[in-house]
């Protein structure tokens, strides 16, 4: 009955899934408002959730035995209701992130 909030939540999973792939972070091929970041590393899966905690942003480390050991993640959920501001807030939270861990897949 409401459209509108169907195709915000498509501009914004395109908008925040560019920008993940923009900083070199592997997402996998997910079609979904669920959006993994593939980390790898138990420990700078740990660090990297906390420290996206620490800067305002809430995710879910996703971590052995919920997953393998070498298949550690970040995994967010995003809205409709989520601005353009809070998308590059986040954004902006990951590459300092990666700046300090090296997260990105090499290239």
């Amino acid at each position: 009955e409401e459209p509108q909030w169907q195709k915000q939540l498509w501009e914004n999973i395109n908008y925040y899934k560019k920008g993940l792939l923009d900083i070199g972070l592997e997402i996998g091929d997910t079609e979904s408002a669920i959006i993994p970041v593939k980390i790898g590393d138990v420990y700078k899966n740990s660090l990297a959730g906390k420290m996206l905690l620490e800067n305002g942003i809430y995710t879910n480390p996703i971590m052995y035995p919920a997953v393998s050991l070498k298949d550690s993640r970040i995994r967010m959920s995003l809205m409709a209701t989520h601005t353009k501001e809070h998308l590059d807030k986040a954004l902006n939270v990951f590459e300092y992130v990666n700046k300090k861990l090296e997260i990105a897949k090499a290239v």
